[in-house]
């Protein structure tokens, strides 16, 4: 059964919303002690569509990895400048797995592959004594 690719949406006006929900929720709890259901629930779906998308091109290379990766790039951003650290985390994870499987360049240089990690990882290891 083949499985049909969700639709696409601004990933951006969709961190906007994360955040606000989220600080909504956080709001209500010190306010009334109590958890809103529906708008724990749009947190949820909101959240649980970056999953999804990002599972989708783990499974099957999209043609827009690097868009994709650069708009998760920007919601982190985002997060961060609301002081989300929380999806600031997310949306960095999010991104980070889509850039290494696909080897997006996310600054100057090559992007990081598994051999170089492995030689950088050994020496840091060294380094901390883990």
């Amino acid at each position: 059964m083949e499985k049909k690719r969700m639709e696409k949406v601004n990933l951006v006006e969709l961190a906007k919303h994360i955040v606000r929900l989220q600080r909504d929720i956080f709001a209500e709890i010190s306010r009334s002690g109590k958890l809103n259901p529906e708008k724990a629930t749009l947190l949820a779906d909101c959240r649980d569509y970056c999953f999804y998308l990002v599972l989708d091109i783990l499974e099957e290379e999209s043609e827009d990895v690097t868009e994709i990766v650069e708009q998760l790039m920007k919601c982190e951003a985002y997060a961060s400048g609301k002081g989300d650290q929380f999806h600031n985390g997310f949306f960095f994870t999010l991104s980070q797995l889509l850039a290494i499987k696909y080897k997006v360049r996310l600054l100057r240089g090559d992007a990081i592959n598994r051999e170089n990690f492995k030689e950088s990882w050994l020496r840091t290891r060294e380094e901390l004594r883990v």
